[in-house]
C-alpha cells in the first residue's frame, strides 16, 4: 500500500513541491499591491529579518507558471517556502510560523496571552 494514514504521519515529509532540500534561507513571493503580503512584508521588516529571508516581487504573469502552481497551487502571494523548504500560502499561516520561528528576534509582534491579545 501506498497510502499514507494520519497514524504514520511522523514519517511523512513536510510537502517539497521545488524538489529542493532546504536551502537555509527562507524565500518569501511578494506582489507589491497585495494587502495579504503587505502582512507578511510588514512583519519582516519590523522583526529585521531581511538577511535571513529572500524576498521575491512577483508580477501578475509569474503567478500563472507551472514553477509558481508548484509553489502554490492557488497561484496567488502570499507564498512562503520555510528554510526546510516546505511551502506556506496564507498569510495567517505565514505569520503563524515567523512568529514562532523568528519570535524571539527583536521586540514581540504578538502578546504572550490570549487576554493581551
Amino acid at each position: 500500500d501506498d497510502v499514507t494514514t494520519w497514524d504514520d504521519a511522523s514519517e511523512r515529509k513536510p510537502p517539497n513541491p521545488l524538489g529542493v532540500p532546504g536551502s537555509g534561507k527562507a524565500i518569501f513571493y511578494d506582489m507589491l499591491h497585495s494587502n495579504n503580503a503587505a502582512r507578511v512584508r510588514l512583519f519582516i521588516e519590523l522583526k529585521g529579518l531581511k538577511d535571513q529571508i529572500e524576498t521575491k516581487i512577483l508580477r501578475y504573469e509569474d503567478l500563472q507558471t507551472a514553477e509558481f502552481a508548484r509553489v502554490n497551487p492557488l497561484k496567488k502571494v502570499p507564498a512562503f517556502i520555510t528554510d526546510s523548504g516546505r511551502c506556506l500560502f496564507e498569510s495567517f499561516v505565514i505569520l503563524e510560523y515567523l512568529e514562532d520561528r523568528y519570535g524571539s528576534i527583536g521586540d514581540p509582534l504578538k502578546p504572550a496571552s490570549a487576554d493581551e491579545r
